[in-house]
């Protein structure tokens, strides 16, 4: 529904999703959106920025599979100058 158009438009956004452990644990999940493929994470609806690290998992919301995200080096420097520079003008 959320990837349907022709759906109502009181919703249609990226999913929150919020993972509960038992005894009371809980951690937020991001997720990919609108698929894996595009590269771009979603963390409580926000789209995270280029330079954000986040220590949370990522669920792919085709597979319903989660996994850790690795960021290289080069791509969090670049994406932090890019930031800085946005910032200067």
């Amino acid at each position: 529904m959320l990837r349907d158009h022709d759906r109502s438009d009181t919703i249609g956004a990226a999913p929150q999703v919020v993972k509960v452990y038992q005894y009371m644990h809980s951690a937020s999940l991001g997720v990919f959106w609108p698929d894996k493929r595009k590269k771009q994470i979603y963390l409580q609806g926000r789209p995270c920025l280029g330079y954000e690290r986040i220590e949370n998992w990522i669920l792919d919301p085709d597979t319903l599979r989660s996994e850790r995200f690795a960021i290289d080096e080069s791509q969090f420097i670049s994406a932090v100058e890019a930031a800085t520079e946005n910032d200067e003008e």
